[in-house]
């Protein structure tokens, strides 16, 4: 019961703490240290902190990370912060026996991308309009969700406040696939 309590306010200091940083995000006032950042350490930590989750729902968690992959120009606490929020989120819509597949590459065009592909039951229109709404529960209408929170809207934001791009793509059967892509400019040789 005390376990129960225990998880319920750091679900509540956690929901707090997301909507004060989505504030400062929408206004301006969130100091990012942008500095040199390896995105497969960073990665790697956070598969780390995810992966009792994931064992708690059955949910295979892989990675690929590209070698020699150039480090970016990023806000430590903000990048880790989206890395958290893709594989959490990826973890809560997936199956139980599913799996999270979380990838690092450079592209054609030299950006560095993460991708966080789940696969559970894609989302529709409106479940994806969704999810980038604070508070709204962008679970799948036949899977349970934990309840509402900002977590997708302050990745956005997060990810936009560190000058990359934000991008999610969804099929029938597919699974979710969220990318954030460091343009080439933000990518340190």
């Amino acid at each position: 019961y005390m376990k129960d309590i225990r998880a319920s306010g750091e679900r509540v200091i956690a929901i707090v703490n997301d909507l004060l940083d989505l504030s400062r995000i929408e206004t301006g006032k969130l100091d990012l240290a942008f500095t040199t950042q390896n995105l497969n350490e960073m990665v790697e930590q956070c598969v780390a902190v995810m992966q009792p989750q994931a064992n708690r729902g059955r949910i295979i968690i892989r990675t690929s990370l590209a070698h020699q992959l150039p480090t970016i120009v990023a806000d430590a606490r903000a990048l880790r912060q989206i890395a958290l929020n893709l594989i959490g989120n990826s973890i809560h819509l997936a199956n139980p026996g599913g799996q999270v597949i979380v990838s690092t590459a450079l592209s054609d065009f030299g950006e560095v991308v993460l991708r966080v592909r789940d696969t559970g039951h894609s989302l529709n229109d409106s479940e994806l309009a969704a999810a980038l709404e604070p508070f709204s529960n962008h679970a799948p209408a036949d899977q349970s969700s934990e309840g509402a929170g900002v977590s997708l809207s302050l990745t956005r934001a997060l990810v936009e406040a560190n000058r990359a791009r934000f991008q999610i793509k969804t099929a029938p059967g597919a699974g979710t696939l969220i990318e954030v892509l460091f343009a080439n400019a933000m990518v340190k040789a």
